[in-house]
């Protein structure tokens, strides 16, 4: 298998490769690439809440998928995200689907 990370806003080198890592332990054989950065989109931004809707991350996330450089693509997002009725998420992905994200902001101990 082969899988993209795909930086959602400013993610650490070090964040993503320590990803990297810890997902070809997890996933032998798998080969891992870190591509360019894309914006956090700002349409996804809900200002009563001061988050992010999920969705339109995830769906920002697939539009970069390219089924001839990878067979997934995971983004890697630090903003406090939403989805539905839920206060908080750590991550969204298609069930059975190409493309997923995770949010590190909740990850965090502070």
């Amino acid at each position: 298998m082969k899988l993209v990370l795909k930086p959602v806003g400013d993610i650490e080198d070090k964040v993503l490769l320590f990803l990297a890592i810890q997902l070809k332990k997890v996933f032998p054989g798998t080969s891992i690439s870190i591509s360019d950065a894309i914006p956090v989109p700002m349409v996804s931004y809900d200002s009563k809440r001061d988050q992010h809707r999920s969705s339109l991350i995830l769906d920002e996330v697939l539009s970069y998928f390219n089924p001839e450089v990878a067979d997934r693509i995971l983004g890697i997002a630090d903003v406090d995200a939403y989805s539905g009725n839920l206060n908080f998420v750590f991550g969204e992905a298609y069930v059975n689907g190409k493309a997923a994200v995770i949010y590190l902001k909740r990850l965090r101990p502070e």
